[in-house]
């Protein structure tokens, strides 16, 4: 199988990433009969298909990027999974907190009021989130030779995360921007396909 083929399947995976966010984010405004931990399976799938979005883009113009995007995909791939780990946490560790104490509904409280370490590690996938977004964003950007309204957008999503508290507008941006973003160039990158077929079998 060439590099170009698998470019391919992971952009898919990309795109099919933005639909489940699609879906969870709808999932969870109109809750309805949907159980929250089959929104959050959903959720983390999509998080997990865009990191093989984000990955095709990379490997389909690694010579582009150059160090630059080696250095940002490493970042960017790092956050999301941080990510995933951090929704895990609100969405299965909360109530098995609350089971054993009801005192503690930590779904209830602010970022700042949750307890150390989950504190920190809500802090530390943020900022992994901003940095990563923004850098991946700025490569994109400058180096991209399919693609560099995708990498606008990311720098935007970077700025949104930074102020998402101060309006829901903001944190709207910051949650759907980067899929939009990551699925825009893995669609670019279906449609231009890779320069170089580099046989890896």
């Amino acid at each position: 199988m060439t590099l170009s083929k698998i470019n391919r399947i992971f952009a898919v995976f990309g795109i099919i990433g933005f639909f489940f966010i699609i879906s969870s984010f709808i999932g969870a405004v109109s809750k309805g009969d949907n159980p929250v931990t089959f929104i959050s399976f959903i959720s983390i799938l999509a998080w997990v298909f865009l990191m093989f979005g984000v990955l095709a883009v990379y490997l389909s113009q690694m010579e582009n990027m150059r160090v630059l995007g080696f250095i940002s995909t490493i970042i960017f791939i790092f956050a999301m999974t941080w990510t995933i780990g951090s929704i895990a946490v609100h969405e299965f560790a909360f109530p098995f907190i609350y089971d054993i104490d009801p005192s503690m509904d930590l779904s209830k409280v602010t970022e700042s009021e949750l307890p150390s370490p989950i504190w920190e590690a809500e802090v530390t996938s943020s900022i992994l989130f901003i940095a990563g977004s923004g850098l991946y964003g700025l490569t994109i950007m400058l180096f991209s030779k399919t693609a560099r309204w995708p990498g606008v957008l990311l720098l935007i999503v970077s700025a949104a995360s930074i102020l998402k508290y101060v309006s829901e507008e903001l944190a709207l941006i910051s949650y759907l921007g980067y899929p939009i973003a990551v699925s825009w160039m893995c669609v670019k990158l279906l449609k231009t396909g890779t320069p170089k077929q580099t046989n890896v079998t």
